[in-house]
């Protein structure tokens, strides 16, 4: 019984000195309810500093989505500490993230009264009035961050992000092209930077950009050389080379014979250009790598060529049924067609 008594003693004796920890790696495991309850009970016991308390409250509750009560707590921490301002841009950050801007600035810009070389709060301020389109005021807020922290690629693209909203696409070129080699991964500036250089209408740039794009050895998807190379491929039309337009999207088709997207845009496209002679050539040297979309195809040029009387292409048609050892009711009637002419 004693040693039942000693056990019982030394548990109530460490558990209220333990109860913040406790709290704190349920927390972290996303146990948001125990973790709760631990904390008020870490409240209850006057060793405990209530500002590391509330603040962490204030944490957890915005964790679990419970936005009003991390104000809350926030604003406790505040009360009890009022030297201690972190919570000022937690606060914040809650109201940017409900679209509540003006008050997301009133507490960001507390914070950055405290604090006005931290390079994360210079962005969230910027970030906050870009919201608002206070524009000119945001830029400085970015140019500040760009000073204190030149390597920081979140600066520039904020900065290029507030040039586009004001459609300034040059100065949102500029601002990528400053970001360029301070970040080992370029994609996503090269990415944007071919953007607006497509919404200034220059084609010939894009075209560089995007051949930096496919050349410089980033980790491309499948999806994503494809999509590069008939962005290229539009550029070339644009700039009115419609045999290299042309020859680009024939290039990715015979590259990747599987994607139906570029297909059905080659399809077309030979259309347009009124190449019916070649579109029939292309198809059916496809036709080893993708039968069905390429025989596809082919059957509907040929009854299109049958009914237009359209006879040079469907002579290569049955040149492509004999190749290919293909017997149809279609090739029957072209045969029967160009006999009779």
């Amino acid at each position: 019984m004693k040693k039942i008594i000693i056990v019982l003693f030394v548990i109530s004796f460490i558990f209220p000195k333990s109860f913040l920890k406790i709290a704190d790696n349920l927390s972290k495991k996303g146990k948001y309810a125990k973790a709760e309850q631990f904390y008020k009970k870490a409240l209850k016991n006057k060793s405990n500093n209530k500002t590391v308390i509330f603040y962490n409250l204030g944490n957890l509750y915005y964790k679990w989505g419970k936005m009003g009560r991390a104000i809350s707590y926030y604003e406790k921490c505040i009360d009890n500490a009022p030297s201690f301002k972190v919570p000022y841009l937690n606060i914040g950050r809650i109201y940017y993230k409900y679209g509540k801007y003006y008050q997301a600035l009133q507490y960001f810009d507390k914070y950055y009264q405290v604090n006005d070389k931290d390079v994360e709060t210079l962005l969230l301020l910027g970030d906050v009035l870009l919201e608002l389109k206070i524009y000119s005021q945001a830029d400085q807020f970015y140019k500040k961050a760009q000073e204190l922290s030149p390597t920081k690629v979140d600066s520039y693209l904020a900065a290029a992000s507030l040039f586009n909203d004001i459609k300034n696409e040059s100065a949102a070129i500029y601002e990528l092209e400053k970001s360029i080699g301070k970040i080992t991964n370029e994609l996503l500036i090269l990415h944007d930077k071919s953007y607006y250089q497509i919404q200034l209408g220059k084609y010939n740039d894009a075209s560089i950009t995007y051949s930096e794009i496919l050349n410089r050895g980033f980790d491309l998807s499948t999806n994503d050389i494809i999509f590069y190379n008939l962005q290229l491929a539009d550029c070339l039309r644009e700039m009115g080379y419609t045999n290299s337009y042309l020859d680009k999207i024939k290039n990715v088709v015979m590259e990747y014979p599987k994607n139906q997207n570029s297909i059905s845009l080659l399809s077309s496209v030979f259309e347009q250009l009124n190449r019916k002679e070649e579109k029939v050539e292309f198809f059916t040297e496809l036709y080893p790598k993708n039968k069905v979309a390429s025989y596809r195809t082919i059957s509907k040029m040929a009854w299109e060529a049958y009914d237009s009387n359209n006879k040079a292409v469907m002579k290569k048609l049955i040149e492509f049924y004999k190749e290919n050892n293909i017997s149809s009711n279609l090739k029957d009637l072209i045969q029967k067609r160009l006999k009779e002419s």
